[in-house]
Order: structure tokens, then C-alpha cells, then sequence
């Protein structure tokens, strides 16, 4: 008998496996061209790593939710840890050692990021541990990173946790980030292979599949779910009948949806597409009609945007 959030009784709600970092953040006018000098109009420091801050945002709107990655064993590091725990995040699955990992970003006037990152202990190799195999096993929802298949330990052990949430009855959801223009091909057909919902920007979308026609892009990539960020246009929803919705049952027809865009002040894009992963997840597991998910995925990524950093909204729960 489904719970209150409409999964199956063993399954609670979220495992979030990727990045926790710290956020260095400079506002410039324009970014600079190369010899050139630009005055840092102002700076701030926040948690971040996307990961980490989807994890963060589903904790804020009360879903279920674990982390689990590698942090450092330092003051940033413990700092993330009570960051986290203070938006209802379950930290017992990470893994502290070495020193934490962080993101230089350059935010222009028109609010657009330009990222420098250095990974630190994220980067280390991930292990199924007892309390994670534990997690996995229990979770209606893996969602994995595209920063994990950068090398090849961590996407391994990707591949091997999205078997194990399968196998258990969940579905995997994966954002292909950035990177996925880098990747491995065989490590990424892997992982769409495993992958029940896919969260990426319309760039992503394109490097994938050649195509950002989203109709189009379903029959290339074969994905059951695909939630697509198309920023200032919306967003979109491609849904085939055999996607199974939170309470273990498939959807049982195609679906095509569309969300308009939420007018807002552009601040900071920082961490937006993230709050879109973490609205369309929490509508999901609650069990709400898939056009409701881009919905709720836009409306809190148009509240992060509209502030400085993308965690200063979760802190506020």
C-alpha cells in the first residue's frame, strides 16, 4: 500500500550521489578577454557541487533525501556536513577524507556563470558501502551526476549503484552536467541504458542526442523520461508508457508537456538547473501528475535565481 509521498512501502523517497563542494562566487560586469583585467564588483562563498545542491533543495521541500559522495576532512568539509543536516539532508553516507573540493564562478551582469572547478576529494573513487547498499535499497530515486563520469572508478561505481536501485525496484535519474560532451561514449550509453529519467539542458540534450527537438531526441537516446531545461523558453516533459511513476506502476501512455517559463529577476544563475532537478523529483514522489513536475521544477528554480547563491533559499527552512 503506497505511503504518503505515493511510493511503495519500502521505498523513501531520494539518494542524491555526486559532488559537495564549496561555491567561490565573483560578480563582474563581463567576463574578460584573455590579458585583460576586471574589477570583482563584490564576492561571496557558499556550498555547492550539484549534487550537493539538489540534495539540498529536495531536503527544503521536505522529500526524503541522502547524500552520499566524498567531502573533505577539513573545516569546509565539516562545514558542508551541518550545511546539509540543517536542510534535512541524511549524511551518513558520506565519506570524509583529504581536503574538500571547490568551484571558482565569474557571474556577469546579466546574471550568467562562468565555472572554475577543482573537485578535490569529490573526485576520489565512491564505495558501496553497507549504509549506502542499505539507502540504495530503500530509495524509490537514485540520482546521479554527470561529473561522475569523468573517470573511470567513479563511473563504475555510478553504473553499479543505478543496477542496484533497479534491481531493487527504483528508477535512476541522471543530469548528463556539462561534462557529458566529454565523456567516454560506451560509459555514457551505459548510463542511459540504466537511466529512467533524464534532467538535462537543452546544450546537453543536443550533445547527446545531435538533436534538441525533444519528440526527436526520445527515439535516439530511448529514454523513458526525459525532463528538459530550455532556461528563459520553459521547460518540457517527453513521458513513454512504460516509465514507472511512484507508485511502482508504468505510466501507460506516451505523454508531451510543457511548462512556460516563471517571469523572475535574474540574479544568480547559479544552481537553478538543480532546483529544477530537485522540483520535478519531489512532484514525482509525491506522487503528483507528471505536468505538474516541470512545473514545480520551474517555480523553484525561478526562486534560486532571483538571489545571490544557489543554497541561500535552503537555509531559510
Amino acid at each position: 500500500m503506497p505511503n504518503e509521498l505515493g511510493t511503495q512501502p519500502n521505498k523513501q523517497g531520494a539518494v542524491v550521489v555526486g559532488d559537495a563542494l564549496v561555491d567561490k562566487q565573483y560578480w563582474v560586469k563581463c567576463m574578460p578577454q584573455p590579458g585583460e583585467d576586471v574589477p570583482i564588483l563584490s564576492a561571496r562563498s557558499h556550498t555547492g557541487g550539484s549534487a550537493m545542491n539538489t540534495a539540498m533543495a529536495l531536503g527544503f521541500l521536505d522529500t526524503p533525501v541522502s547524500f552520499a559522495g566524498r567531502i573533505g576532512s577539513d573545516d569546509d568539509g565539516r562545514g558542508l556536513i551541518q550545511t546539509m543536516e540543517t536542510a534535512g539532508v541524511d549524511t551518513s553516507c558520506v565519506l570524509a577524507e583529504g581536503q574538500t573540493g571547490y568551484t571558482l564562478a565569474m557571474i556577469d551582469e546579466t546574471g550568467e556563470r562562468t565555472m572554475f572547478s577543482s573537485r578535490g576529494a569529490s573526485a576520489q573513487p565512491l564505495v558501496l558501502t553497507a549504509k549506502l547498499k542499505l539507502a540504495l535499497y530503500n530509495a524509490r530515486v537514485l540520482m546521479l551526476s554527470g561529473y561522475l563520469l569523468q573517470n573511470e572508478e567513479q563511473a563504475s561505481f555510478a553504473l553499479e549503484a543505478a543496477k542496484a536501485v533497479k534491481t531493487a525496484g527504483g528508477i535512476v535519474a541522471f543530469d548528463p552536467s556539462p561534462v557529458v560532451g566529454s565523456v567516454d561514449q560506451k560509459t555514457l550509453r551505459d548510463m542511459l541504458a540504466q537511466t529512467d529519467m533524464l534532467l538535462p539542458n537543452l546544450a546537453e540534450l543536443e550533445a547527446m542526442a545531435g538533436t534538441g527537438d525533444i519528440v526527436r531526441a526520445v527515439g535516439v537516446l530511448k529514454a523513458p523520461c526525459i525532463a528538459l531545461k530550455r532556461g528563459g523558453a520553459g521547460a518540457q516533459l517527453a513521458l513513454r508508457k512504460h516509465f514507472i511513476l511512484a507508485d511502482g506502476k508504468p505510466a501507460g501512455l506516451n505523454a508531451m508537456h510543457t511548462a512556460a517559463p516563471i517571469p523572475t529577476e535574474v540574479v544568480d544563475t547559479t544552481g537553478a538547473g538543480d532546483a529544477f532537478n530537485a522540483g520535478v523529483l519531489a512532484s514525482y514522489l509525491r506522487g503528483e501528475k507528471p505536468e505538474s513536475w516541470i512545473v514545480r521544477g520551474n517555480a523553484l528554480a525561478a526562486r534560486v535565481i532571483a538571489r545571490e547563491g544557489a543554497s541561500t533559499l535552503y537555509s531559510e527552512k
